[in-house]
């Protein structure tokens, strides 16, 4: 792959294999030997349950992604900021085996996702109109972990795009999140893209193939980010599993990362538009008829 503009010479030490990586590996079951760098034993998580026949080992996992923008603190207190959340359950991708995947918004009726803004009123009009997979809603900034904990379901994974903001604000909040692990696309896309320095969400959406619009929204790069997530699993499988036999979800995680935008409903000028074209119309079928 092409080094990004400005990027130093390639050294050695090209396609890091982090813990990252080797957590999906034993997430989605196509490494039965996988063992953290770190040392840490698996925790006692049990298989999704998959029809008779498929080759398809996955953890009973849900995987909550968080996204954090435009944050604003001042004198100590949060003045504004917008927080993306979204959650896939493992076993729902287990129940797509056998049934068809085709049609639009697949990944939006399996990923449910927020977008959830503190601050002031004409923040919150400005830009919540860009969610793509739902009706933002403002949120009381000590109602935030309340909110979090009643959209997730444990054992869960927290997936996060570099985190520094996510965990900034979780801090500051004290909100205490209890995931089995801590997973960020950033560290885990390396091995599988074999990349020394780090792509950003939109380098990796670029690389997947995966349809996107209006980023930097947070509940949209919360959304993408775990569609994200299932490309590199299947990126690094087929890597490691190069000449075997491949998992059956494979064109399953395919096809919902890939899955097309769901439509936007139209906007206020757009339906101004509509409606005075359509009267436009009317009126030149009124003349005509005279």
């Amino acid at each position: 792959m092409d080094s990004v503009e400005g990027t130093p010479a390639e050294p050695d030490h090209e396609g890091i294999l982090r813990d990252e990586t080797i957590m999906l590996r034993w997430i989605f079951g196509y490494c039965h030997d996988a063992k953290l760098n770190n040392g840490m034993s698996w925790p006692d998580i049990p298989q999704t349950s998959v029809p008779r026949g498929s080759f398809s080992d996955i953890k009973d996992l849900g995987f909550l992604s968080i996204d954090v923008d435009h944050f604003r603190v001042e004198n100590g207190e949060i003045q504004r900021v917008e927080v993306g959340v979204s959650f896939l359950k493992a076993q729902s991708l287990q129940l797509l085996h056998g049934k068809s995947t085709q049609g639009g918004n697949l990944a939006s009726r399996l990923i449910k996702s927020h977008h959830w803004v503190f601050g002031p009123k004409k923040a919150f009009h400005g830009r919540s109109q860009h969610f793509l997979f739902g009706n933002a809603r403002p949120v009381k900034i000590t109602d935030l972990g309340l909110e979090l904990k009643r959209f997730t379901r444990k054992p869960y994974v927290l997936v996060v795009h570099g985190g520094r903001q996510e965990f900034s604000l979780l801090e500051r909040l004290n909100i205490k999140l209890e995931p089995v692990f801590i997973l960020d696309t950033v560290k885990a896309a390396q091995f599988p893209l074999q990349l020394w320095y780090r792509y950003n969400l939109k380098q990796l959406l670029d690389e997947f193939q995966i349809p996107y619009s209006h980023l930097h929204i947070a509940g949209n790069d919360a959304h993408l980010t775990l569609r994200v997530l299932l490309m590199i699993a299947v990126r690094d499988a087929e890597i490691h599993l190069s000449g075997k036999r491949l998992p059956d979800w494979i064109p399953i995680f395919k096809v919902v990362a890939q899955s097309p935008l769901p439509p936007r409903p139209p906007t206020k000028r757009q339906i101004a538009a509509m409606a005075e074209a359509e009267a436009e119309q009317q009126t030149a079928i009124e003349a005509k008829e005279v």
